[in-house]
């Protein structure tokens, strides 16, 4: 059935009919786009699932509308370039949140400015917020300093880049009642920041910039995450939180002190660390840590030492490893013996090494199960490596990419052969597949990986330097595993097929289909029916 011509004999139908019919169609994204009753429709089949966004609401009349007469129920709303200059807005505002006031459970607000007791009240009447993000806010001052904002439900507060007024509407949520908290590019006073620290007892998670504050004024708080934006203050900080489950200080340069009182914390599972300040000689106290399942290192000078002091570590509980090192060489050997000494490790993050390791990485790790790869500037050069004759049954996830987008050679790789070979030969279990400026695929290469990874369901292709060309040929394969996928996308390509057709062709397929020259991309999804912001890798 053609909707777009025969939608009206469609839509006589009783209401509990169609919507039963519609429960069994792939593409509901679809139908919900061929007019108001049919986006109704297919939003009590898809209801509870995607947030509302608001953006320049005054801009559109209709879209107020059909905002306010839809039977659709969010529990999430976004709000973009809210300004109060125009009362007729802020009426429009107010009476879309007191229609959803009581199901929001999560609300964002981006890049807006309004009078602070426009927003006291505006949020006010969302009694079960659980959620606040706020970017890019602006108040002005509101002249009733006792005004509270009563969200007893408030749980998460997360402010980034708002002006100072912010700190005076923190004070105005219910004391005790945030269970995480993070402040970014705001700058507090001591006092206020002491006075929220005491107002909020019962924060579990923090994340800040602890230049801002008096160590003596977090002592009875007791953390279990904890994300520090400095090196101020972070041996006093932490010295007391014997709760401490995950600490991150990848943005700041801490010192041998902060670094021994950090080994002392027993019970760290995640531990983040920039280590360029930290002596070689003390690195080895992380083992101290045998709870720690996953550890993230940066280092950032070019004391080779380091390399050899991080191999040695035998960290048996750890399960995820981050290294980045951008301006050191990581040699196979080395990987060699962190697999030994690190045997449990089943996630792996490199950054910024040459691709002739992967080889050996994916051999030795044993229990690798993701594997995210970033190329250096010299992995176009690799020749060919040795790909030996060993497979991986445990790796399901591999994410190969070269951020290099300035090197003209960018499309010679010269081990694109060795690459393919390990995928389709020593990764026979891979499940999720992206790969960014680094290999040219065919029809013919693409056709292989299929043939060979029965359990692929995520296939994800950038830049396809050479051989880019969509035709025929090539969506007829697509067609022929697309039912055994759930994702895929393919950016940078020539579409020599029409893109209308490809998304008839298709329809029947994915659940959506995404397909414009313009772009030069195809995405197809097996997923849910909207494009809601989801990273699928």
């Amino acid at each position: 059935m053609d909707f777009n011509e025969d939608f009206g004999d469609f839509n006589v139908l009783p209401e509990e009919i169609i919507i039963h019919i519609i429960k069994f169609l792939p593409n509901r994204w679809n139908l919900s786009l061929v007019n108001w009753n049919f986006y109704e429709l297919i939003c009590k089949v898809e209801a509870n699932k995607y947030r509302l966004k608001l953006i320049d609401i005054d801009d559109d009349l209709e879209k107020y509308e059909s905002v306010i007469n839809t039977g659709r129920k969010f529990d999430e709303i976004k709000m973009m370039n809210l300004k109060s200059e125009d009362d007729h807005v802020t009426e429009k505002l107010r009476s879309i949140l007191e229609k959803f006031q009581l199901g929001i459970k999560v609300i964002s607000i981006y890049n807006s400015k309004l009078p602070e007791s426009q927003f006291i009240e505006l949020l006010g009447m969302h009694l079960n917020l659980k959620r606040l993000l706020l970017y890019d806010v602006s108040f002005s001052a509101t002249e009733r300093d006792n005004v509270e904002l009563y969200l007893p439900n408030l749980r998460s507060l997360n402010i980034q880049l708002c002006n100072i007024i912010i700190s005076r509407t923190i004070l105005r949520i219910p004391n005790n009642t945030l269970y995480y908290l993070s402040i970014k590019n705001l700058v507090l006073d001591v006092q206020t920041l002491r006075k929220i620290l005491e107002n909020q007892r019962n924060i579990k998670e923090l994340e800040f910039d602890p230049y801002f504050v008096d160590p003596a004024s977090m002592s009875a708080l007791e953390f279990n995450k904890l994300k520090l934006m400095s090196n101020r203050n972070v041996a006093p900080i932490i010295k007391n939180q014997y709760s401490l489950t995950s600490l991150d200080l990848s943005k700041a340069h801490i010192t041998d002190t902060d670094f021994l009182q950090i080994c002392k914390m027993n019970n760290l599972r995640v531990l983040k660390l920039w280590i360029d300040r930290i002596s070689c000689d003390l690195i080895g106290n992380i083992e101290k840590l045998n709870k720690l399942q996953e550890l993230a290192i940066n280092y950032e000078r070019l004391e080779v030492e380091y390399i050899a002091i991080i191999s040695k570590l035998c960290l048996n509980s750890l399960q995820t490893l981050k290294i980045e090192f951008p301006k050191l060489k990581i040699f196979a050997e080395n990987f060699i013996a962190i697999s030994m000494n690190c045997p449990n490790v089943n996630k792996l993050i490199i950054n910024g090494q040459s691709i002739g390791v992967i080889g050996t990485i994916i051999e030795y790790f044993k229990h690798l199960q993701s594997l995210i790869f970033e190329c250096d500037s010299d992995s176009v050069k690799v020749v060919n490596f040795p790909v030996n004759n060993f497979v991986n049954e445990n790796l399901k996830e591999l994410y190969l990419y070269d951020n290099q987008f300035n090197n003209p050679a960018k499309e010679h790789f010269q081990s694109t052969s060795s690459l393919l070979s390990l995928i389709n030969i020593a990764i026979p279990n891979l499940e999720r597949l992206r790969i960014k400026n680094i290999i040219s695929l065919d029809i013919e290469a693409l056709n292989i990986i299929f043939e060979n990874k029965p359990n692929l369901s995520h296939i994800h292709v950038d830049d396809i330097a050479i051989n880019n060309t969509i035709d025929a040929h090539y969506v007829e394969t697509l067609m022929q595993v697309a039912q055994s996928l759930d994702y895929i996308e393919l950016n940078k390509v020539l579409l020599e097929v029409d893109e209308d057709l490809i998304a008839q062709i298709m329809d029947n397929k994915f659940t959506y289909v995404n397909c414009k020259k313009w772009r030069n991309e195809i995405i197809l999804r097996n997923c849910r029916w909207n494009t809601h912001d989801e990273n699928v890798f």
